[in-house]
């Protein structure tokens, strides 16, 4: 084989090799976002959805087993400790 023919040969495979990197890129950085949602929702900076049936809106659900209760008068006790 010509070394012309080796240098089109190993340039196809490089070619191929390339176009299957950026496929697994593309899932990778797929993967990623929907990690970055999943762990939105965790930790309750992702809004509930608006058919939310809780009882207690002021629960904020921050995992499956945990939840966070808020009070009514929670925004003034944030403001006061922020204030001291």
């Amino acid at each position: 084989m010509s070394r012309k023919a080796v240098n089109r040969d190993e340039a196809a495979r490089l070619r191929e090799q390339i176009a299957q990197l950026g496929r697994q890129l593309a899932t990778v950085e797929h993967q990623l976002e929907r990690l970055e949602i999943t762990r939105k929702t965790v930790l309750g900076l992702v809004t509930p959805a608006p058919t939310c049936t809780s009882s207690r809106p002021w629960e904020v659900q921050r995992a499956p087993d945990r939840r966070i209760e808020i009070p009514p008068n929670g925004a003034e006790f944030i403001v006061q400790r922020t204030v001291q």
